[in-house]
């Protein structure tokens, strides 16, 4: 009786070992999967704060479209947009709106360009 019992314990010892063996991979899996999806989040905000600026631009008349313009953004803080507006030909504007948040150690960034005739 004495040596089932001891049989069992060493069974559940095994099985801990394995199971800690197979868990320890997986969970450094979710960890990368975490920062993915956090880069993926950013990248989507980013996107969404550069088209809402350059909705803001276009919805102006044509003759005052700004030069330049930047400053955070009133909804998301962290995230920094800059608006550029150039004339490469008469009756064209380009205009590019780059937005930039910090992300990790480094900077995200998504940039947005669209030309705009004149009317």
């Amino acid at each position: 009786m004495g040596s089932r019992r001891g049989s069992a314990l060493l069974e559940a010892v095994v099985a801990l070992g394995i199971l800690a063996v197979v868990a320890v991979p997986l969970m450094g899996m979710f960890g990368a999967s975490a920062g993915g999806i956090r880069q993926s989040y950013d990248q989507l905000i980013g996107t969404m704060v550069a088209g809402s600026a350059m909705e803001e631009v276009l919805s102006q008349n044509w003759s005052v479209i700004p030069g330049e313009v930047g400053g955070q953004d009133p909804v998301f803080p962290s995230y920094q947009r800059q608006v550029t507006v150039t004339e490469p030909l008469p009756g064209l504007k380009e205009v590019t709106v780059t937005v930039t948040w910090p992300q990790g150690s480094g900077t995200g960034r998504v940039s947005l360009l669209t030309r705009v005739a004149r009317r």
